[in-house]
Formats: C-alpha cells, sequence, structure tokens
C-alpha cells in the first residue's frame, strides 16, 4: 500500500494496518504451536481468531484504497503507471 506522506488519515490507516498485520503474524505462531500440539480447541478458535484478523486488514485495506482514490487521486494514477 502506498500513502501520502504528510495524511493524517493515511498514517492511521497505515499503523492500523501494520498493526494487524503484526497481530495476524503474532496469531499464526499460536496456531502453528496448537496445530502441533494436536490441541483441537486451541486450533479452532486461533482459527476463528485469524478470520477476524483478515477481515480487519483487509477492510483496512479496502477503506486505505477508497481514501486514496478519493483524496489523493494523483497518487493513484501515477501508482497505476508504475
Amino acid at each position: 500500500m502506498s500513502f501520502a506522506g504528510d495524511c493524517k488519515e493515511c498514517q492511521r490507516l497505515s499503523a492500523e494496518y501494520e498493526a494487524a498485520t503484526m497481530e495476524w503474524f503474532r496469531v499464526q505462531g499460536q496456531l502453528r504451536v496448537a496445530e502441533y500440539s494436536r490441541e483441537k480447541e486451541s486450533t479452532n478458535r486461533i482459527m476463528a481468531e485469524l478470520s477476524l484478523i483478515g477481515s480487519r486488514r483487509h477492510a483496512l485495506r479496502e477503506a486505505a484504497e477508497k481514501h486514496e482514490i478519493e483524496l489523493h487521486p494523483r497518487t493513484a494514477t501515477a501508482r497505476s503507471i508504475e
């Protein structure tokens, strides 16, 4: 994702996306441990959590793209040319 550096909304979306991504990797590690330990309940709970995090990341990506198109159209156009 590309963001305008001085835009507060871009900074907020970027920070939230980064936090969600870090959380996804952390929980993914927990899933591997649960699967290795053959803990079915934990595995199912963690998979549900990963799904929620994935949905949040997807929504943040969509919000960032919408924001970029609406408020930074020149940046979005320039990026699509590259």
